[in-house]
């Protein structure tokens, strides 16, 4: 009687425990989710690694793991591990205020330079405060010329699958001495009086509102000798609320210019010689500096709203690092590699061109990136790579993505381009699990989105 106890005791203990027993059919789960029957199974590169109880990584979903396949912005995962990797969390990027001599009564005696380091983050607001060192010293006259100098990189502004004609602010050209990220913020600010402005206020831009209502705002930006013509139309949909509308700037140089120009004058400071862009001589003073932010939150910035700009940017830095000439993007690109393979040996054939991903190029398999994902959490920058991740329907460019279940329980980088989706980051189940994933779909235009769709979906049946 008591070994029968016993028997039925255990059995009913495995049936509490069942749910440990039983491995789910992850591949019957992720063809359920596919999101439109024009999406192909065999077009989706799939990885997913779950913890064991024994702590150990236990693979339980692949498709074409092995296969090289365009990740879009995943490759900002290898950017962000390459920059980490090889210069540290602390590291940060200087511009520069340099004179032939300190200022003498309210005037620099010769030039004055501004030099730039390729800060991605350097916005209006740090040109401001660079600039108030000549408040400090009661500056009121340049008496030779303004030198700007962005000679950290060569001048090839659109490289790594940039378009040249697209307007599209992630298409901004890259420039070793740039402001507001290189692109236009233009506000519709009241519809009634078709009131718009470019924010911050730039006169480089030449603003021309049409009357005619749309269904929808637009802004199209046109280069010209002096300036760039900013046409911008009212839509319905910015009746009711304010909206803003992003551009690349056509010419970099001419922008930044523009800004400092006004900066001047709205400092009643003249300046007595020409606009110069060239280098700075050695022998030049520092008369003060701005930093970017730590390395971390560069890498932070770059992958939560995967800026292509902050990508492609610190890939001619990391050049400029290693040669000190002007940085050069092929060469940059030899170094992030370099630095990936500081932490992850990759397994299987890939290629790297382009560090935002842009190009169709990179090719980069499930399995690479998903071991990659694993071996990261050895790492001692791995706290801060793991926040810069966007967090389901929490923020970043996963703010309004994977929202039915628990929020927050995704951690990934998104990557979309015409043909091309993917995801892949780490997640928890709802039993509590731990997953690392890696999602790659490449197929036709337009499918991009259903594949997008059936991620989310998967994910949220965990």
């Amino acid at each position: 009687m008591i070994k029968i106890k016993l028997f039925i005791f255990i059995f009913v203990l495995s049936l509490g425990n069942l749910s440990y027993a039983v491995t789910p059919d992850y591949e019957a789960l992720f063809k359920k989710s596919i999101a439109s029957k024009r999406l192909a199974y065999n077009k989706f590169g799939l990885v997913l690694l779950k913890k064991n109880l024994k702590g150990e990584w236990v693979k339980v979903l692949s498709s074409k793991e092995k296969e090289p396949m365009v990740p879009a912005s995943l490759s900002k995962i290898i950017t962000g591990v390459a920059l980490l990797e090889s210069y540290g969390i602390h590291e940060k990027v200087p511009t520069y205020l340099y004179v032939d001599q300190k200022p003498k009564k309210s005037e620099v005696l010769g030039n004055l330079y501004i030099k730039g380091h390729g800060d991605p983050t350097f916005v209006t607001e740090k040109l401001w405060l660079l600039l108030n060192e000549l408040d400090l010293w009661g500056v009121k006259k340049i008496t030779g010329n303004l030198v700007l100098d962005d000679t950290v990189f060569d001048q090839n502004f659109l490289e790594a699958g940039r378009k040249k004609w697209n307007q599209r602010a992630y298409n901004a050209s890259i420039s070793g001495l740039p402001v507001n990220w290189n692109s236009v913020r233009v506000r519709f600010l009241d519809a009634s009086t078709k009131r718009a402005v470019t924010d911050p206020v730039n006169p480089y831009f030449d603003l021309k509102i049409k009357s005619n209502l749309r269904r929808s705002a637009s802004v199209d930006l046109r280069g010209f000798p002096e300036k760039e013509l900013v046409t911008i139309n009212y839509g319905k949909d910015v009746q009711d609320k304010e909206k803003s509308v992003y551009r690349r700037v056509v010419s970099p140089r001419k922008s930044f210019q523009s800004q400092v120009l006004k900066m001047f004058r709205d400092r009643g400071i003249k300046i007595s010689g020409k606009i110069i862009w060239s280098k700075t001589p050695k022998t030049a003073v520092e008369l003060g500096k701005v930093e970017s932010p730590p390395m971390s939150e560069i890498v932070k910035l770059m992958m939560k709203y995967s800026n292509n700009f902050i990508a492609d940017s610190m890939v001619k830095y990391a050049d400029n690092r290693i040669r000190g000439a002007s940085g050069v993007y092929d060469q940059g690109i030899k170094t992030i590699i370099k630095g990936v393979g500081k932490a992850y040996s990759f397994k299987n054939p890939w290629n790297f061109v382009s560090a935002s991903g842009l190009s169709t190029e990179n090719k980069i398999s499930a399995q690479d990136l998903a071991n990659l994902l694993k071996e990261l959490m050895l790492k001692p920058y791995y706290p801060e790579f793991l926040v810069s991740l966007p967090i389901s329907c929490t923020d970043g460019t996963l703010k309004d993505r994977i929202c039915n279940k628990i929020k927050g329980t995704v951690r990934a980088k998104t990557g979309l381009l015409a043909g091309v989706s993917s995801l892949a980051g780490y997640a928890k189940g709802a039993g509590g699990e731990d997953y690392i994933f890696t999602f790659i779909y490449n197929g036709r235009n337009g499918d991009q989105f259903g594949a997008r769709q059936t991620f989310d979906r998967f994910l949220e049946r965990l």
